[in-house]
């Protein structure tokens, strides 16, 4: 197959600066007993594709693409999805994968619920996707990483209402991550939001659980010689390959906390306009439970489009979208209008999971058995708090959870069938300590109330202190309830400015100094 024959194919070596995937004939994937790694290494002279529209060119280029890609696609699903086989090298000059698109699977905790966050993506193939993308340099092919965190920066757009605040994601290593295009869509926003001005927004930093996953890249360029230029620190990562799309991918998850009632915006730019596609809230628990049960179509928990949660009916409102990208659709499939059924079966996808949506979401389901598996079955730490404070227990539990603090909240930590008041005491009774989040809302709580009395009873019987209050507003101070003023008794850290950076930084602080004693 002659490669250099297809619009699009450049050496890597004049590929930069510009949308870069380099076409790897070979790389090795190698299983230990604790990860997988893959390994890429690629010349300057190595081809590369430097246009999107490419992609399609080459699936129709290459001969029996259908039934090679199902082979392929066998083989690397036994390899990650099913951990079936140990060691596979791939080694096929007419077969080859794109390298490396960079992604984040974005969980959204909201209003004390978990949703995976996807974008209806408007190219082939159709369906709810993840944030990601291709690299823009040399230094994201080594690093994917800062794919990674540039595709969740540039294409969900989070902002606050109450407080007019605009989300900046910081890293794993707790830098911000910088949007350079989003001056560009803030600007069109401002035509569409009339009352709303989006450049008197306020910079607010958010703490991002990131999730590595099990896997490592190591990604060497080297000379035309072979002398290794650049390699990376051998990046922890989900990888996934998709024989399909013929594509590598290397992924991570974010958590983050999310107030709400949020404005959830899709900010990637194309040709400097905004792409505004509908972005899905997908429940986790039930979106895994369809996803392995087989089941073909998603339909959203909650759907925005455009900032708001649209109440309208989501078979209408996704289809019309579906629509207006017909023309696009057309030329990246290279068809023509005539292909009346192709188009239709392409219509009925739009509820589809993208095949790297699918198998991240996979991915994950057995990274957290894995890890739930290995983990001890006591906990540091037992959360008692009321569900109405969900959004500043999210953001704690990210805090306590990337800090390495086993923690119990319920109802997170419950299992289906579960007896409430026999799975709560027990985890109590297994916790070092019992950390109480006093509000108005935890004051009037039935339940806290009990796990508090459960705590005060522990600490007579093993005779330390195991109740630990962190209090989010004044109403402590104002209750007459008799368990309110026991809890006033004790040392209360102060978390009621939780929502600014520096001060909940401060205080959290201080709690891991009372959790070591």
């Amino acid at each position: 197959m002659d490669w250099d024959k297809i619009d699009g194919i450049e050496h890597l070596s004049w590929a930069e600066p510009s949308f870069i995937q380099v076409l790897l004939s070979r790389f090795a994937l190698r299983k230990t007993t604790a990860e997988c790694v893959l390994t890429v290494e690629f010349a300057e002279t190595e081809k590369a594709i430097t246009q999107r529209i490419t992609r399609e060119r080459i699936q129709d280029a290459i001969p029996d693409f259908a039934n090679k890609a199902a082979k392929y696609e066998a083989v690397f699903d036994k390899a990650l999805l099913e951990r079936s086989i140990g060691n596979v090298i791939h080694e096929d000059t007419d077969f080859r994968f794109r390298y490396a698109s960079g992604g984040t699977l974005p969980i959204l905790l909201m209003d004390g619920q978990e949703f995976y966050c996807l974008f209806s993506r408007d190219v082939l193939p159709l369906g709810w996707n993840i944030a990601n993308g291709g690299c823009d340099s040399f230094a994201e092919l080594i690093d994917p990483t800062i794919t990674i965190g540039r595709e969740l920066s540039e294409e969900l757009i989070i902002i606050a209402l109450f407080g007019n605040r605009d989300y900046v994601y910081r890293s794993a290593e707790g830098r911000a991550i910088e949007r350079p295009e989003f001056e560009i869509a803030r600007e069109q926003w401002n035509s569409f939001f009339g009352r709303m001005d989006f450049r008197s927004l306020k910079r607010f930093e958010v703490d991002v659980d990131w999730i590595d996953g099990p896997d490592r890249l190591c990604a060497t360029l080297v000379s035309a010689d072979g002398f290794p230029l650049l390699t990376n620190p051998r990046t922890r990562c989900f990888v996934n390959i998709t024989a399909s799309d013929f594509s590598i991918e290397v992924d991570k998850i974010a958590r983050i906390p999310v107030e709400g009632n949020a404005l959830l915006l899709d900010g990637e730019i194309s040709n400097h306009k905004i792409l505004g596609r509908p972005i899905g809230l997908f429940e986790v628990n039930k979106t895994n439970d369809k996803l392995l049960s087989g089941e073909t179509e998603f339909y959203p928990d909650r759907l925005y489009f455009f900032g708001n949660p649209q109440p309208e009916d989501k078979d209408a409102l996704l289809n019309v979208v579906f629509k207006q990208h017909l023309p696009r659709l057309i030329k990246a499939g290279i068809r023509n209008e005539k292909h009346l059924p192709w188009l239709q079966e392409q219509n009925t996808r739009i509820f589809n999971m993208c095949p790297i949506t699918a198998r991240m979401i996979r991915r994950y389901i057995g990274f957290k058995d894995d890890v739930l598996r290995a983990q001890p079955t006591t906990f540091t730490l037992f959360i008692s708090h009321s569900s109405k404070d969900s959004a500043f227990v999210d953001k704690l539990c990210l805090s306590l959870g990337k800090a390495g603090i086993t923690h119990f909240r319920s109802p997170d930590s419950m299992k289906p069938g579960d007896d409430v008041l026999e799975t709560l005491f027990r985890a109590i009774g297994e916790s070092n300590k019992l950390l109480v989040v006093v509000s108005e809302n935890s004051l009037d709580s039935w339940w806290v109330r009990n796990e508090v009395n459960e705590a005060v009873r522990l600490e007579a019987e093993r005779k330390r202190a195991i109740l630990v209050p962190i209090r989010i507003d004044e109403y402590l101070f104002r209750s007459t309830r008799a368990w309110a003023r026991l809890i006033g008794s004790r040392q209360v850290l102060d978390f009621s400015n939780w929502e600014d950076c520096c001060l909940y930084d401060k205080a959290l602080q201080l709690l891991h100094d009372a959790l070591r004693t």
